[in-house]
């Protein structure tokens, strides 16, 4: 049908830009798809405290590239000025890399979402742990959105709870994020001025093996 029709443009595209296009698609459809299995699966198994799964070595800076792949659509929706700060060579760590993709998108996406225009920033940044046994990797999602006011930092990561009101907020994502960094011996701290925009600093330990850990502890 392409070689019948080469001058033929489809939604005011060349025949040629739109197979390219629909290509990339379906196949961007299909990883999507394989991905949300299992991210559900993996959500699945830690609500059930299920620890076999977390002991993948992660490169915390290729999940979090995989993160704003998925986000891309939201990014060019809420800002022109999306910046990424990856220090290289960092070591990785032990985990379950859909788990924590599913942190970085929760927290990205609030991020973007705070904004109250496409010329502010969001910032995304990874460093090692310059603390005194310097084992850790720090991810830090800046943002220069509305930010948190001071009665709700205590409640963000309770579940259900939501700011976003009639946005289609279900108040479960940073509720989620928290469980899945405390299964990674993780943390997440919050730093916001109003209109200012807020800051979310994750800290994750590095080459933990999480679940010979969580296995001693029982």
């Amino acid at each position: 049908y392409k070689q019948a029709n080469k001058n033929m443009d489809i939604c005011s595209i060349s025949i040629e830009e739109a197979m390219e296009t629909i290509t990339t698609l379906v196949l961007e459809v299909g990883n999507n798809s394989k991905r949300i299995t299992a991210i559900v699966t993996n959500l699945k198994q830690m609500t059930k405290g299920d620890m076999e799964n977390l002991d993948q070595k992660v490169d915390i800076n290729k999940a979090l590239q995989a993160a704003v792949a998925i986000l891309d659509s939201v990014i060019k929706k809420h800002t022109n000025h999306f910046i990424i700060d990856f220090t290289e060579g960092l070591q990785p760590i032990r985990g379950n890399v859909q788990q924590l993709e599913q942190v970085f998108i929760n927290i990205i996406q609030n991020a973007l979402e705070s904004l109250p225009n496409k010329e502010k920033k969001v910032i995304i940044s990874t460093k090692p742990d310059h603390s005194k046994n310097r084992n850790s990797i720090l991810v830090v999602v800046q943002d220069e959105g509305v930010g948190i006011n001071i009665g709700s930092m205590d409640m963000i990561t309770r579940p259900f709870y939501t700011t976003k009101g009639d946005d289609g907020g279900t108040g479960l994502g940073l509720s989620i994020s928290k469980t899945i960094l405390n299964n990674h011996r993780g943390t997440m701290q919050f730093k916001s001025q109003p209109l200012k925009g807020t800051k979310a600093i994750i800290k994750l330990p590095i080459e933990k093996r999480v679940q010979d850990q969580a296995h001693h502890e029982k």
